[in-house]
């Protein structure tokens, strides 16, 4: 029953002239990946990476415990935790994510590229990794209107 099922989908949507809709793969690894950063870059990666940064702007949370720092770049900013990875912010095209998303494409591709987001509060379409259950670790699309403004890839403080 299943079977006749999908052939009928599949009818259905050769009709219509479309393909059948495929659900994306699930977040994995590499899709947090941008311009060559992974969750284990340093300060030193980052440097290597893209360079020096334009500006830092630098700041305590969890009263006090930890410090970050913003590295601004043309188009991306890199947010360190202690010197550590903490998430990169796509603030323009020139960078792409690991599925070929970049600031300015459509809604239409987010869904196409990522599927249904888990959460559009505010604009923000959030999207977090499978391998973790306390939704720490995302990419998040934040969207004006039916379009991208800005990318984030990396984690959150609960």
């Amino acid at each position: 029953m299943r079977l006749v099922w999908w052939i009928a989908l599949g009818v259905a949507a050769a009709l219509a002239g479309r393909p059948p809709q495929q659900q994306p793969a699930p977040l994995r690894p590499a899709d947090f990946v941008v311009a060559g950063l992974t969750d284990e870059a340093d300060s030193a990666a980052v440097v290597r990476a893209l360079g020096k940064p334009d500006s830092i702007a630098r700041f305590e949370v969890a009263n006090g415990e930890a410090e970050m720092a913003d590295w601004f770049y043309r188009d991306i900013r890199v947010s360190l935790n202690n010197g550590g990875f903490f998430g990169v912010t796509l603030r323009g095209p020139r960078f792409v994510t690991a599925r070929g998303l970049r600031v300015g494409d459509a809604a239409d591709k987010v869904v196409r590229l990522y599927g249904t987001a888990s959460d559009t509060t505010d604009g923000v379409w959030t999207y977090p990794d499978p391998a973790r259950h306390d939704f720490l670790h995302t990419i998040d699309f934040m969207m004006q209107g039916r379009v991208v403004r800005s990318i984030y890839l990396g984690w959150t403080i609960d």
